[in-house]
Formats: structure tokens, sequence, C-alpha cells
């Protein structure tokens, strides 16, 4: 693992800051009192968090003399350290000023240290198991890469192993066959790349796609739609999902977003639960007509990313 960025929030000198880790960075430059041993710091914070999943060491924690001062040697609400890998899983570590209500109130939602672990603990697992030489190629070697048209069949074909697999109980065989033929085909997809403005990216091993994400605009301004995350069942609890959640979130702020909106059916409980440990929250809930005698029965659920 390779760190791609560090995001430092009220955290000593800084209100805010993000700091690139371009691959052939090797030093920092600035004047005395700039920061540069506080970004260091930061850093030091963040890989310690994968110190302390790791046996009988329990890593370094956040300080309080690490909050920030106002101008009026008032500590801020809260300090924060964010870090996202080359392989875009993101984690954080936050420290409250005090357990006050009103403090509490002023901190925003972050991932915390939730999708470290998802990509750590299957390594940390099957080296302490003597199984190291065994792992997982989506541990070892899972890069997500942009779908082309060309591409589109095999986002297909998975999509129907995906389906098939997962939503018996959920929905029935029917609507499966139906929402499949209707979400689908290659003419669907390549219409919404073409014309909708929509993106697909592959989660791959080796050259074999596992899964895949699709995502556009939606009505509002600065908002993006999840339209479509999936991952092959028998790689749930590896931490690939999360990792291709927040590839996407990284992509949608690059892309100027502010807001990531989906739908997910309300009979789908470990989806529902994944999308929370995400960060996002159920804002509505929806019934729609898609015609054949079915209806999708959805929760919309949303994170905001501006933070």
């Amino acid at each position: 693992m390779k760190l791609r960025l560090i995001k430092l929030t009220n955290f000593r000198c800084f209100e805010k800051v993000e700091v690139p880790l371009h691959d052939r960075l090797t030093v920092l430059v600035g004047n005395n009192g700039a920061g540069k041993t506080a970004v260091l710091d930061g850093i030091g914070y963040a890989l310690a968090r994968i110190l302390s999943r790791l046996p009988d060491i329990p890593g370094k924690e956040l300080r309080r003399d690490d909050i920030r001062l106002t101008g009026k040697r008032i500590s801020s609400p809260y300090v924060r350290v964010e870090a996202e890998s080359t392989g875009g899983v993101i984690w954080s570590r936050t420290r409250k000023r005090d357990n006050s209500r009103q403090t509490i109130e002023q901190i925003p939602d972050a991932s915390g240290d939730k999708p470290l672990y998802e990509y750590l603990d299957p390594i940390v697992n099957a080296v302490a198991e003597g199984k190291n030489e065994e792992l997982h190629d989506s541990v070892v070697r899972g890069q997500i890469i942009r779908a082309t048209e060309a591409d589109l069949p095999a986002i297909s074909k998975l999509a129907g192993v995906i389906w098939r697999a997962c939503y018996p109980g959920i929905i029935t065989t029917e609507q499966i066959d139906y929402m499949l033929a209707r979400m689908y085909s290659l003419d669907v997809l390549r219409d919404e790349i073409r014309s909708q403005g929509i993106r697909y990216d592959q989660l791959m091993v080796g050259d074999q796609p596992v899964g895949f994400a699709s995502y556009g605009p939606a009505a509002e301004p600065a908002v993006m739609k999840l339209y479509k995350l999936y991952l092959l069942p028998e790689l749930h609890g590896r931490g690939l999902g999360s990792r291709l959640l927040q590839h996407v979130q990284h992509e949608v702020r690059v892309g100027g977003g502010r807001r990531l909106i989906l739908s997910v059916n309300k009979r789908n409980a470990k989806g529902i639960a994944a999308y929370q440990r995400n960060g996002f929250v159920i804002a509505d809930s929806v019934v729609t007509d898609i015609g054949g005698g079915f209806v999708m029965d959805d929760y919309i659920m949303t994170k905001d990313l501006s933070a």
C-alpha cells in the first residue's frame, strides 16, 4: 500500500490542507513554522492506524495538543487526519475537543478506520495463520480502471452472474430477468456512456473483472448519482466493495461533485449496512413502477462529500 494523499483538518498550524504524495516525492521545503513537521507527523498518525491493527502494537493516537488553536487561543472543535492510498482506500482518525453536544454537532462525518481494516484484515489474518503465500489476488493485485465500450459485454455478463447470486429472496426470479434485460442490454449501456454522461469503472483481479460501478449526473447541480455498484459474492468481506465505493467518491469530488446519492432495495439489508458503514444515510423512500408488472421499492441514500 502507498499513500496518495494526506488531508489535515484543524491539525496544529493547519485549518485545512491537502498534500498530494507523488510517488517521486522525497523532501518537503518551507520556511520555519510553515508546517513541514506537522505534515510528516500527520502521515505518521495515518500510518499508525495500520500498526494498531497488528497484534500487540498499540499504534499512535492523536493528542489534545494536536488540535489547532484559533486566534483567541480557543481550541477548534476537533482535529482530523485523513489518508488515501493509491488503491483508493480512504481512512481517517478524529479527536474531539471535548464530549459536549455543541462540540459533537460541529464534527462532520468521516470514514473512520473501517475501510482500512477491511483492507488489512485478510492480510493480517492470513499471515497469522501461516497462509501468507495464499493471499487472494483481490488483496494483492486488485485494480480499478475506467471501462470503455469494449468492456460493456463483460460488464453485462458479470451483472447477470452477480444478480442471480445475490437478488433471490429480495426480488423474484422473474423481476431479476426483467431488470437485467432492461438495464444491461448493450444498447442501454452504450447509450448511458454516449448520451447520459454515465461513467463505468471496473474492479479487476489480474485480467478478470470482478466488480463494477457506474455513476453520473443527477438532477441537482453538484449532485452525482451512484447508479450501480456490484462485486462477485465470493469476494464480499474483503473490503473491495468499500474500496470501489471510495474510488467513486474520490472521482466525484475531483469532478466537482459535493453530494452522492444512490437507491437501494429496502430488503437488501447487506447493501444498506455497507453503505451506512461508508457514511451514507437514508434520506427518502420511493416506489417506482418499472413496467412489466414490477416495481422498485427503494431507499434513497445520500452522503455529503463537501467536508
